[in-house]
Formats: structure tokens, sequence, C-alpha cells
């Protein structure tokens, strides 16, 4: 995303130092370091009392139940926890839930302390597809939103990160006289994990389901781990007793692992692309809330913690950020209408990464997304000039891969590396255009492509593909995210 004529480096600040990285190849070079707020290196969370408390596991596309069966006599009873959760904002949710026992009438619970709201977030509709229990506390508005109302019950939820532990109270008297099944829950979208949650102190005035979760022969005290609802994908990792050691790890490890590979993904890059262009490289890793995207200021990208909730994901988008120091800083576009040649050439620098990873190839990758229906607005933009107001679509990004792929394809790994190579070293420095990149691309492979790059640049509909079929493509469970300098999940067909 850098302006087109930028060129300044980015003065690293001194404070939070944390590794060096020494970029390959030119004699110019000078090692470089990372800055990571030393804020990211806090765990989840610690016991409140004790030593031992409930966390729950995270994966894409979890729905994570810690459940009991509560009698709650004629008079009523309370509910009381403390709750620590740190949730990707709008995408994922804690709540509780309950039915009495023998129906079906499920609703979420309204917390007495003002944690949980009605809002159904950025990822309804789309999760109702994944899980569609929900559909019990919310519809589908047809215009891209929620209702917070559902087929048996209402939603009321927290999303976001928690100040530190809070205590959420309810109020059981809706079910006085009868026995209950309640569930403490997070539900996840299929990709952007945060680190969960995590419970400790329960109380049940009732008595029975009251637990610190410590040693003492019954660390549930009758709370249960039942898995995900019908429907749902079954859970990768779940509730389970343990202690602050066993949280996942922090962003800020994460993110020194990434960036501590910086040399070797630079090594990667600049055998495709030819010499690294700077004389220095680092990153910056900074605790603010309202940073929710990663920029590749030249040779000190900056990066939101959320990236780094996963050695792979955290090792995308820095490979996404490197690659921009080739393309996108050394050579920046001329007009903004040409910023496929930044995002689709960093993208596919992750989907080559992957291949390097040994997690999916690049034509699978494609595949995948060309597994995409037709009808789907996706395929609407002409990334190749996308207007002002959608430059930054994530079909800029994940189509012009697409482009740089089918080129591949079409003109051989020879051809398509020396192109690369040639499109950097030769333009260094300067300010590039879409055809430009057309002509070099021809003479290069001696082909004419005029035709490919109309059909994937210029048209917008889903160009055909021959010999593959949409309905033949099985989609990925790892793929890139859609958007991989926003913190938005991957593409959802």
């Amino acid at each position: 995303m850098t302006e087109p004529s930028s060129r300044e480096s980015h003065t690293l600040p001194p404070t939070g130092s944390r590794s060096t990285t020494t970029p390959p190849t030119r004699p110019r070079t000078r090692s470089g370091s990372d800055a990571i707020d030393p804020d990211l290196f806090d765990r989840l969370a610690e016991p409140r009392t004790g030593s031992r408390f409930a966390i729950t596991g995270i994966s894409d596309s979890s729905y994570t139940r810690l459940t009991r069966t509560i009698a709650v006599p004629a008079d009523g009873a309370r509910l009381s926890f403390w709750m620590t959760r740190n949730t990707e904002p709008t995408w994922d949710f804690v709540f509780v839930e309950a039915h009495p026992v023998g129906t079906d009438n499920w609703t979420t619970l309204r917390e007495l302390n003002g944690h949980t709201t009605r809002s159904t977030g950025s990822v309804c509709p789309f999760w109702l597809g994944i899980h569609p229990f929900l559909r019990h506390y919310q519809s589908d508005n047809q215009d891209g939103s929620c209702s917070s109302r559902g087929t048996t019950g209402v939603w009321w939820a927290a999303s976001g990160v928690s100040d530190g532990a809070e205590k959420w109270s309810f109020d059981l008297a809706r079910y006085a006289g009868r026995t209950i099944e309640l569930s403490i829950s997070h539900a996840s979208d299929p990709s952007i994990q945060f680190k969960g949650a995590t419970v400790d102190d329960v109380v049940v005035s009732a008595g029975p389901g009251t637990t610190s979760f410590e040693r003492d022969g019954n660390a549930l005290d009758g709370w249960t781990v039942p898995g995900p609802p019908a429907g749902s994908p079954g859970n990768q990792n779940d509730w389970f007793v343990g202690t602050a050691d066993q949280t996942p790890p922090s962003s800020g490890e994460i993110a020194a692992g990434s960036l501590s590979r910086q040399g070797v993904i630079l090594r990667f890059l600049s055998r495709r692309f030819g010499d690294y262009p700077f004389g220095a490289a680092g990153g910056i890793v900074d605790d603010d809330p309202r940073l929710g995207f990663a920029l590749e200021n030249q040779t000190r990208p900056i990066y939101a913690p959320g990236f780094f909730s996963s050695p792979l994901d955290g090792d995308l988008v820095v490979v996404h950020e490197l690659a921009h120091q080739w393309y996108g800083d050394s050579l920046a576009v001329k007009r903004w209408r040409n910023i496929w040649l930044n995002e689709g050439f960093a993208t596919y620098a992750e989907w080559m990464w992957l291949e390097r990873e040994n997690v999916a190839t690049a034509r699978a990758i494609f595949r995948n997304f060309y597994a995409i229906p037709a009808n789907d607005p996706f395929w609407d933009l002409r990334i190749g000039n996308p207007g002002p107001q959608r430059l930054f679509d994530g079909a800029v990004y994940l189509r012009g891969a697409m482009t740089l792929h089918r080129l591949r394809v079409r003109v051989g790994d020879q051809a398509f590396f020396r192109i690369l190579r040639r499109w950097a070293q030769t333009r260094e420095g300067d300010n590039v255009t879409t055809r430009e990149f057309i002509r070099l691309a021809e003479r290069v492979s001696g082909r004419n492509l005029d035709g490919l790059f109309d059909d994937w640049l210029f048209t917008a509909r889903k160009p055909r593909v021959r010999g593959l079929a949409s309905s033949s493509v099985r989609p990925l469970r790892i793929t890139p995210f859609a958007h991989p300098e926003k913190m938005i999940p991957r593409h959802r067909p």
C-alpha cells in the first residue's frame, strides 16, 4: 500500500529491539533490527486463584463449549465466573448459551455487568454456513447483515480483547424450578484466530457447578467438553484445564519467530526476484489497537499484532511485506490503477513460500480460488483498473496473484522467473505501469500475451481455464489471507 512516489526510509524506533536481520546479496547491505512492543510478550492470562483454570483451545471454524447441567431451584439461581478474552473483534465471539433439558429452546444469556451486546459483528451471515446452530440466535437479513434474534432465542455475546479478567454474572431466574444445560462457548470463523479465552472461579449459587478447576480429583467438577453442536466442523482444539504456561503463545513470541526468519525469506525471494534492493531490513510490530493492517514501509514494514496468530500466518505476512521491498518500494507504480503490480506480486510470493514450506502448491492455491463461483462478486472487478474506491480490494491481491500464475503456466518457469528478475532489476528505483510489464513479459517469453492479460486484468468476469471446472476443485483448508495486509479472513466462497 505504498504511495507511488514515496521512496523515503522509515526510521526504526530504538526501543524493544529483539533480533537482527542481515539482507543477502548486496555488498552495500547493512544489518537491520526489529522492534516488537514488549507488551505483546504477555501471556493471555494468569489463573485468578490457585494455579489452574479452563482454557479454550483455538482453531479455525471452531465452536467450543464448556458445558454443565444445572438444577435451578424454585427461587432461582445466579452464575458467575471470571473470564479473560482475546478474540478477533467482530469475527469471533464468546457467549453463554442455555436451554431447558428436554427442549430445543436454546438462547444466549445477557451478562449483567454489560460485557455482552446484541451485535452480530462482521462475521454474520457468513458463519451461519459454518455453524448452522447459531441460527437459534441469529437470522440472515438477506442484505449482508443479521438480526440478533433467531429461531428460538436471541444473541448476547462479546468480541474483542478484555482489559484483564472480567467478572461475568448471569441471572438464571427464568429457569426457576427447571434443569438446564448451560455452556460457556467460543465460536470462530475460518481464519485469524486470536488467543481465545480463559475461565476461572465459577460460582453457581445453587451449589453444584462451582469450581476453580484445581487438582482435587475432579478438576472440571461436573463440567464437560462435549464438542461442537451438530453441523459445525470438528474442533482441532477444545476447552481443557491447564496453567498459564499452557495458554497459546503470545503474539510477541510468534512475531519474534516470524521476524527471525527474515534472512531465510529474503534469500528465498532474492533467488526469484534478484538482488535485494536496499541496504537494511527489519520489521516493527506495535501494540496499537487502531493498527489493523500491515504496511510495506521501505526496509521497515510495520505489522499489526493480529497477524501473528500462528507461525504460518506470521510468516506469510512477513513474506508479503518483504516482497514489497522489490515490488512496491523499489518499483513503485506510476498510477494507482496499476496497484496489482504491487499486491499481486506480493501475494504470489506468499504462494511460492507455501510451496517452499510444503503446505500447498501454487497450482493448488490457484485452483482453490478458481473454485469461487462465476456469479460471486470476487469476479466483478477489473483489477487492472479497479477505481479509487476498490484499490485495495481483496480481489486485487488474489486475482493479481492468479494472473501471475497463469503467466507462469503460459510461458513456463524459466521464462517466468526471468521476467520477474528482469522487471525488478531493470526498473529498480523507477515508477512503472502495467503496459510496461506486459511488454517486458512478451519480449522475454517471445509470446503475444495480450489475450491473457485482457482476460485476467481487464475483464469483469471469471476467465475460462481450459480443462479446469470449478466443480472439480476441492477447497484447501490452509490458504493465504484474502487480504494479506488487513486483518480480515480469507475469501469466503
